[in-house]
């Protein structure tokens, strides 16, 4: 019997289904911005910005895709929450620390118009710049509240 009810358990965990992150366990956000901030998320997209052949921008995206009519079903357009969006503009290193208050961006894209107020110290770590990759990074706002987060999947290039 105990067996027969490991199976399902298994099942669900090799789907994702219940982990709020597509089945990616490496996916986190945390950090005392939760007290004041939904995290809420349901995948994490991380983009390579191309401009004419050179790399602009590293872009991941904590997207909340739950929401109700936030995907357009004929033109797929997507308008879903951001609880987190972390820019870091070019150029980067994989494997350092990339300064976020002078390069970069965390910022908050929701239906409700909540933002966070201004980075005061922030970074984040790509391991890797293309392919599958993964990396975390940290900010503190103006204020003291502070965010963390860890992130892996493929890197999707989008050319503008």
């Amino acid at each position: 019997m105990r067996s027969m009810r490991f199976v399902p358990v298994l099942l669900l965990s090799l789907l994702g289904i219940g982990s709020g992150c597509n089945g990616s366990d490496c996916n986190k956000l945390a950090g005392a911005v939760a007290t004041t901030f939904n995290l809420d998320f349901s995948r994490v997209d991380i983009k390579k910005q191309i401009k004419n052949g050179v790399v602009t921008a590293m872009i991941v995206e904590y997207v909340n895709d739950n929401v109700k009519g936030c995907i357009d079903p004929v033109t797929k357009m997507d308008t879903c929450p951001r609880p987190v969006k972390v820019v870091a503009n070019a150029p980067l290193t994989a494997g350092s620390e990339h300064d976020l208050v002078n390069d970069g961006v965390i910022q908050r894209i929701m239906q409700d118009g909540s933002q966070f107020k201004d980075l005061d110290t922030g970074y984040i770590k790509f391991n890797g710049l293309s392919g599958d990759i993964d990396g975390e990074f940290y900010g503190t706002f103006e204020g003291g509240l502070t965010i963390n987060g860890d992130f892996c999947g493929g890197v999707i290039d989008v050319n503008n």
